[in-house]
């Protein structure tokens, strides 16, 4: 049987490690001859284990191809499995034979005697041929019948595990040589035989590997002691290198000591002068900023100022402007009122004229009826009635125009008098009694001439009512007129009291 080579298999350490444990396992074999009546069988196990035939196919194969080490190694440990296997059976096989011994034992009793006695002697035969072979192996006599050539490892020995022990093999081979059991007991011993074989083969290769690689531990131990020794030399030179430097360093060292002391002198002094401007320049930096803070506090307070004095200078500016614009629009309208004032004043002029001239044509027909006591009282008063007559001759009341006027208290006052002495109005009387009185367009309520807020609602009277230019109705009388039962009229109103009365309107509206 050819062994694959050791250089196939020399790098591969799960290999020999394998193999190693293997052969290690199985231990010493006793071996012993087969000198027994054995049939030569020239084929495989049989085709009771396909299995284990196809195996122990596979792997002769392998063998006589000389593949893979690893290969090898897979397929003898599932064979050795097999084997075990196979092992397995034999000893079910085993306890079955000796339940058929029982059996038959049994049997034997039942059956007739000289089977019985056949039995017995059979048995008989069989302890003396056990104490026989006792005997023999004890005395060594088996190896004296051993021929010289078959020596132990050689082919044709097998190993066999308590053969003294166990006789029913024997017996069974004496009794019954050509039963089926007996056939696969010799597939069984030749497949062990060739196990035997392939263990020894292995051995042999594990014993060459061993040796070689013993070989390289020593050539590899020999390499590694040159190594120290190269390494210790190397070491060595490394520190007498590293003195002489050491020395060498000291020669220059001593010679350039000197001037780097007075080096290194020169840049302590320079330094300190350095470090001495340094802190100068940080105080006066320091003084700097100080007053740098200082000057722009000082001016973010005098801009905050200028933008309070600009901003209150600029609203005093819009107002005033403001201001102007409505004074300019105010004088404006002024002069527009006094400009229709003025030509109302015509207006009026022309109307007392024209009243006039109408009063004297009746002051005749007033004079006749009036008695010669009231003749003085007439003439004295003709001047303040005549406005009131001329307004009743174009159909307008004293107390009612266009808009409510309003006199200054001056001439109110005067107006007062004059009415009251005349006509004998010796108390306050109501305000729509008096000329002058003024309705408030809001609740009606007809006020005093010199009142210019209403005392009821507190209407104030506008520029228009003040200039009787405003839209308002007639003003009538809630009472009495103020000229009373027996009372006359005034005969007539001169020109120069009209434009007095007048010029003193237009005076009391400049003012206000």
């Amino acid at each position: 049987m050819d062994v694959p080579k050791i250089s196939e298999v020399a790098n591969d350490d799960s290999l020999l490690e394998a193999a190693e444990s293997a052969f290690m396992a199985q231990g010493p074999q006793p071996l012993i001859k087969d000198t027994g009546p054995r049939k030569s069988s020239n084929h495989w196990p049989s085709d009771e284990q396909p299995q284990l035939a196809s195996q122990a196919e596979d792997m002769a194969s392998l063998l006589l191809s000389n593949s893979s080490g690893s290969a090898i190694s897979e397929r003898l440990q599932r064979f050795a499995k097999d084997v075990g296997n196979l092992e397995g059976r034999a000893s079910k096989y085993q306890s079955t034979i000796q339940r058929l011994q029982v059996q038959l034992q049994n049997l034997t009793e039942v059956g007739s005697g000289q089977l019985v006695a056949q039995l017995r002697e059979e048995i008989r035969r069989l302890r003396e041929e056990n104490e026989t072979l006792h005997s023999a192996v004890k005395s060594n006599t088996l190896k004296q019948k051993i021929p010289a050539s078959q020596v132990p490892g050689e082919p044709g020995w097998v190993t066999v595990n308590n053969l003294m022990e166990n006789n029913t093999e024997t017996m069974s081979m004496m009794l019954y040589p050509d039963s089926p059991l007996m056939k696969r007991i010799d597939e069984l011993q030749n497949i062990n035989a060739k196990l035997f074989q392939a263990n020894k083969d292995w051995h042999t290769k594990w014993e060459q590997l061993r040796q070689s690689k013993q070989a390289e531990k020593e050539d590899l131990a020999k390499s590694l002691e040159a190594a120290n020794e190269e390494i210790q030399k190397l070491r060595a030179e490394i520190v007498s290198l590293q003195s002489k430097a050491k020395e060498e360093k000291d020669k220059v060292g001593n010679s350039r000591h000197k001037e780097k002391d007075a080096q290194i002198g020169l840049l302590k002094e320079q330094l300190t002068v350095f470090m001495q401007d340094f802190e100068k320049e940080k105080r006066e930096k320091k003084l700097f900023q100080e007053k740098f803070q200082k000057k722009d506090k000082e001016y973010e307070r005098l801009r905050i100022e200028h933008d309070k004095r600009v901003n209150a200078l600029q609203t005093e500016v819009r107002l005033g402007e403001e201001k102007l614009k409505a004074n300019k629009k105010d004088i404006r309208g002024l002069q527009f009122r006094v400009a229709e004032l003025m030509d109302e004043v015509k207006e009026q002029k022309q109307r007392g004229h024209n009243a006039t001239s109408r009063a004297a044509s009746t002051s005749a027909t007033i004079a006749s009826a009036t008695a010669a006591s009231a003749t003085t009282e007439s003439a004295t008063t003709a001047s303040a009635k005549q406005p009131f007559i001329a307004q009743h001759q174009q159909g307008t009341s004293p107390s009612s125009s266009t808009s409510s006027q309003v006199y200054p208290s001056s001439t109110g006052s005067s107006l007062a008098k004059l009415y009251g002495s005349q006509f004998g109005i010796g108390h306050r009387q109501g305000p729509e009694e008096l000329p002058g009185a003024w309705t408030c367009p809001d609740c009606t309520y007809i006020n005093y001439p010199d009142r210019t807020v209403c005392d009821i609602c507190g209407y104030k009277k506008t520029f228009d009512d003040l200039t009787g230019f405003s839209d308002v109705g007639e003003l009538h009388s809630r009472g009495p007129s103020i000229f009373g039962q027996g009372l006359t009229l005034p005969d007539s109103v001169s020109e120069v009291e009209i434009d007095s009365s007048m010029d003193s309107t237009i005076s009391f509206l400049q003012i206000k």
